[in-house]
């Protein structure tokens, strides 16, 4: 989705798009609480949380194996984003270069969970109830409050916001073009223009 429909306060050209349904991410986020994966990484709980159903992870790998494939997976997902330098949301130290060829992969389906790995103890059902709750919970986006402060953004550069389902507040500079946020800070105009703001300054 893109904003504006501008108004008139805002600069000519100035349009922020904001993916609200990053659907191969919403997998990975789901597969990950179903099966207890990379539970060190430093995300907040999901929000809502889902019914995870019967998914049981396949025991014809071990976790440690699921595990790296589901980092890597994670870390090839957001090449959408590029191209560029982008920092890994959950990870501390983990940066990775996107190129061109890697925003084309992502483009075509790679970072899919069910393309690289199949369904498999995977409740199918169970997901789409999750994504219809979350998508039913989203409420309108409303940027007039904080539109100083987003103004300032996009003229360093910020072009895209990225949603996650993340409960309480989170935001996340992906890359210098990019920032990761929860719907609950998307949605506070307090929360949100703080980030914004640190994301002005460079943190």
């Amino acid at each position: 989705m893109q904003y504006p429909q501008r108004t008139g306060s805002w600069p000519p050209g100035m349009a922020i798009t904001v993916d609200t349904h990053a659907q191969p991410l919403l997998v990975l986020l789901y597969v990950r609480q179903a099966w207890s994966l990379a539970e060190t990484l430093q995300l907040p709980a999901l929000c809502p949380i889902p019914d995870t159903g019967c998914c049981q992870r396949p025991a014809s790998v071990a976790k440690p194996v699921w595990e790296r494939r589901w980092l890597s997976l994670w870390g090839r997902a957001w090449g959408w984003y590029g191209p560029g330098s982008i920092r890994i949301p959950g990870s501390l130290h983990d940066r990775q270069f996107v190129t061109g060829l890697a925003m084309a992969q992502a483009e075509r389906g790679v970072a899919f969970w069910s393309t690289r790995f199949g369904a498999e103890g995977i409740d199918a059902a169970g997901f789409d109830a999750w994504e219809m709750d979350y998508l039913a919970r989203e409420g309108e986006l409303d940027f007039e409050r904080v539109e100083p402060v987003l103004v300032a953004a996009w003229e360093r550069g910020l072009r895209g916001i990225v949603e996650l389902p993340l409960s309480g507040p989170y935001l996340h500079r992906l890359s210098d073009r990019h920032l990761v946020a929860s719907s609950h800070t998307l949605r506070n105009e307090g929360e949100l223009a703080a980030g914004l703001a640190g994301w002005i300054r460079g943190s």
